[in-house]
């Protein structure tokens, strides 16, 4: 009888060898080679979910996007206030260390594999998921009425995201004002423009709870 495989283990074996090479080793160690010695399994075996290097890099967007996904439920409520909404949309921000993390990759890999064929379409469509976040949860406070009247939402989605990815960027090349706490002021003060109703700057003790409620959760996780 042919040796039943759990597709779903193996992947996940696959994530967190994908997660260690990019945080320790950068973009350029995802070879298939690189990942199935890391994942303690035959390139063979590697190859029926990944033929090549492309659909593990592809694999590995779809897991940060999913890793970002999973953080921001972990402080998500039932009819949640203007302040969890807001913490909510700082899991795109650099703020806690596994954040960190991500903004770094993410930059690194888009980057280097822009020349790639489809890996300029997968970073583009991560890039609009994002927007789809911010200009959902706008939505969502508009319709609360905490929003001024005529914020336009599809600009401030997008002003949102870009500002985001210069936060990222900020955070990566470190240097003033580069802390957690200074990355979420910049990012509150944005949000206090449009906000009826302006929420309070994080203070390191609020930055530290954050960092716990996201620990242990995640794509990349075991």
């Amino acid at each position: 009888m042919p040796k039943l495989i759990d597709h779903e283990a193996r992947n996940r074996i696959i994530a967190q060898a994908l997660w260690k090479l990019l945080n320790e080793r950068g973009v350029s160690a995802v070879t298939v080679r690189n990942v199935a010695a890391e994942a303690g399994i035959s390139m063979g075996s590697l190859r029926h979910s990944f033929n090549n290097r492309v659909e593990l890099l592809t694999f590995a967007f779809d897991l940060i996007g999913q890793e970002t996904e999973a953080s921001m439920k972990a402080v998500s409520v039932e009819g949640q206030d203007v302040l969890n909404t807001v913490k909510i949309l700082e899991h795109f921000l650099p703020i806690t260390p596994r954040s960190q993390a991500i903004s770094r990759i993410t930059l690194s890999m888009v980057s280097e594999l822009r020349p790639v064929p489809g890996i300029k379409d997968i970073s583009t469509k991560g890039l609009e998921r994002i927007r789809s976040y911010f200009y959902n949860m706008l939505v969502y406070l508009d319709s609360t009425g905490q929003l001024k009247t005529g914020t336009h939402l599809k600009v401030q989605a997008n002003k949102l995201t870009t500002l985001s990815y210069g936060l990222s960027t900020k955070a990566v090349i470190g240097g003033r004002g580069s802390e957690p706490v200074n990355i979420s002021r910049i990012f509150r003060s944005c949000m206090n423009e449009i906000l009826v109703t302006p929420v309070a700057y994080a203070t390191q003790e609020d930055i530290d709870e954050f960092i716990r409620l996201s620990e242990g959760v995640g794509a990349f996780r075991s």
